[in-house]
């Protein structure tokens, strides 16, 4: 099932190479064809993975939904119809609540607090 996703994530010739010589990938190999955003050594990994979890804590939900919802649709699209859905989309995006908490903590120069609306 691997073979699904890395067949859309790596070239070809790569995909081929891994298939048929079943070699161990290291992380900074397979960082280097972007199938890994991350690399760590071990004993940093709680530490490195706490810090990306409050990173993304931290974000309105709302907003990271819309914005996660909005990157996968837009990606089939011709590029004139992925602008226009991407433009509706910020659109929504300006009328939701933590959007206008983020404005609004950005000139009170605070951290946002943001409700998931």
């Amino acid at each position: 099932m691997i073979q699904a996703i890395i067949c859309r994530k790596l070239p070809m010739n790569v995909v081929l190479e891994m298939i048929l010589l079943g070699d161990r990938w290291s992380a900074a190999q397979l960082q280097q064809y972007g199938l890994v955003n991350r690399v760590v050594p071990a004993d940093r990994l709680d530490d490195e993975s706490r810090k990306l979890a409050i990173s993304l804590a931290e974000k309105s939900t709302a907003i990271m939904r819309l914005g996660r919802d909005a990157f996968y649709r837009q990606h089939d699209l011709d590029f004139k119809a992925a602008l226009e859905y991407l433009h509706s989309q910020v659109t929504l995006v300006t009328l939701t609540e933590d959007s206008a908490e983020g404005r609004k903590a950005f000139f009170e120069k605070r951290k946002p607090n943001f409700k998931g609306r």
